[in-house]
C-alpha cells in the first residue's frame, strides 16, 4: 500500500466516525448537561472521546448509552489511555466483532458491564503494537498495569 493509498483509507475512515458521531448540542441535550461543560470534558479527551471536524467537536455516538450511569459507557477514560491509537482506531476497534470475545464487540461487553476484559484486550494490543514497532514496553508498565488503573 502507497502512503497515499494508506493516508485516503485513514482519512475515509475519519470520515465514517464523524458521520456517526453526535454534535456537542445533541449530545448535551441527550446528557442533560450544559454545552460548554461538554466540551470541556471533549477537550479533555477522557470521560468522552471526542474529534474536531473544524472548529466543533464531534463525539461518536457509541459511546452513549441511556442504560448506563450519566449516559456515556463506563471506562472510557481508561480504554483511550490504554488503547494504541487515537478515537477514529478505537472507534473501529470498539464497533468491530471480536474474536476473542466469542464474536461480540467490545461495545456489547462494555454495556454487559465486563470492562476488565475490553481493558485486557486494549492492554494486549497496546504490547503488540510497542513490540512491532520496537519500543521498550517496560516504559508502559504504569499504564499496562491493570493494578495501577
Amino acid at each position: 500500500m502507497t502512503t497515499i493509498d494508506r493516508l485516503s483509507a485513514e482519512f475515509a475512515a475519519r470520515q465514517e466516525v464523524l458521520e456517526k458521531s453526535l454534535t456537542i448540542r445533541q449530545a448535551s441535550a441527550l446528557l442533560g448537561i450544559s454545552p460548554q461543560s461538554l466540551r470541556e470534558r471533549a477537550a479533555r479527551g477522557r470521560s468522552l472521546l471526542a474529534l474536531k471536524a473544524g472548529r466543533e467537536w464531534r463525539l461518536p455516538a457509541w459511546q452513549f448509552d441511556a442504560n448506563c450511569s450519566g449516559g456515556v459507557l463506563p471506562d472510557l477514560g481508561r480504554l483511550s489511555e490504554i488503547f494504541p491509537g487515537g478515537v477514529v482506531a478505537l472507534t473501529r476497534w470498539v464497533c468491530r466483532q471480536c474474536e476473542e470475545l466469542g464474536g461480540s464487540s467490545p461495545v456489547d461487553v462494555l454495556l454487559a458491564g465486563r470492562s476488565e476484559i475490553v481493558l485486557q484486550l486494549a492492554r494486549e494490543r497496546r504490547i503488540a503494537d510497542q513490540l512491532a514497532r520496537g519500543r521498550d514496553i517496560g516504559a508502559l508498565s504504569a499504564v499496562l498495569d491493570p493494578r495501577a488503573s
